[in-house]
């Protein structure tokens, strides 16, 4: 997908699915979407998608490296400099993650790597035009907003150049069948009519839209056996070994949204914690990725679903070099 304008934050794989949903119900019928969420929820289509990535970049699996230096024996200094090295790192490529999985020493060399950058845009509403009411003052307020960026180191330039990221990509897996098949044709119709995804508020003011620019079938090494698998969305943890993996939380309010009032601040929030990408999961036994997330009901309407099948990406975890040179 490519940005379209600016961004309050990426959208995650829950937004992904409502978007490829509302996609599907429009192409199809609410009611076919219906039946596939359905599905989708009681495991009888498997389907999981990641959360919205840069392209061409991965999620640095930040609870993993920081436990490996933890077992370092490492100055003081040079524990923190390596634990900043390391955190200053949220995306990085394929290979890049691959050595820095075994020397996590090396995070302070990695180039290029994508991090995102918070910011805050002031906007100014009219109030004096919108009621009619000449003479009131603009009510100014601000709007959170990042921008992904891609970090470049430059010969003889200390801080390297920066690249602005509008590319973006989503991982998506499912079964094979009628329902995959609708589901691409839905997205290549979508890239055929130059289609518009909103995934995220103010879109209307030109924030978090999106077009599919291309499909593509999953390559360039991303296909491995292995046992040990990193988190690319929102996992709502089914059948894995809480001892061995390293997970990072993510904890999300849920209150119930109506089309005509927005969002009801009178009702009881509930709180739900997702399995957070750039964790490292590992399976239990005889248990494939397919049957390590799952969806639950929604707890404010029962033909909802809160979406958690996170694409795991199969990666093999090398033996780490403990030494410290």
């Amino acid at each position: 997908m490519k940005l379209m304008g600016r961004l309050i934050q990426l959208p995650d794989s829950q937004k992904v699915f409502g978007a490829l949903v509302y996609m599907y119900a429009e192409y199809y019928s609410p009611n076919k979407a219906s039946e596939l969420v359905a599905k989708v929820k009681e495991n009888q289509f498997h389907l999981s998608l990641s959360n919205l990535l840069p392209s061409g970049y991965l999620p640095v699996p930040h609870a993993y490296l920081l436990d490996q230096l933890e077992d370092m024996t490492l100055e003081k200094e040079t524990r923190k400099k390596l634990y900043q090295a390391v955190k200053k790192l949220e995306y990085v490529k394929l290979e890049q993650l691959k050595a820095l999985l075994g020397r996590p020493r090396e995070a302070e060399s990695i180039y290029p790597y994508v991090y995102s950058n918070a910011s805050q845009q002031i906007h100014a509403s009219l109030d004096s035009l919108r009621y009619d009411m000449p003479g009131l003052s603009p009510n100014l307020y601000s709007v959170p907003e990042i921008t992904i960026v891609e970090q470049q180191r430059s010969e003889g330039v200390e801080e390297g150049s920066r690249t602005v990221v509008v590319d973006f990509s989503a991982f998506l897996s499912m079964d094979q069948g009628e329902e995959s098949k609708e589901i691409i044709d839905v997205l290549n119709q979508a890239i055929q009519d130059g289609k518009l995804l909103f995934l995220g508020p103010r879109a209307s003011q030109g924030l978090n839209t999106y077009q599919i620019t291309n499909l593509g079938i999953e390559g360039n090494g991303l296909c491995e056996t292995s046992n040990s698998y990193l988190n690319l969305g929102m996992l709502l943890p089914r059948n894995i070994n809480y001892s061995e993996s390293s997970l990072r939380l993510h904890t999300s309010e849920r209150r119930p949204y109506h089309a005509a009032g927005g969002w009801d601040a009178s009702s009881d929030s509930k709180f739900i914690s997702f399995v957070a990408p750039g964790s490292i999961i590992y399976p239990e036994i005889d248990k494939s990725s397919e049957h390590m997330g799952g969806s639950i009901r929604s707890p404010f309407n029962e033909h909802e679903i809160v979406f958690g099948n996170s694409y795991l990406l199969p990666i093999a975890l090398p033996q780490v070099d403990l030494e410290v040179i």
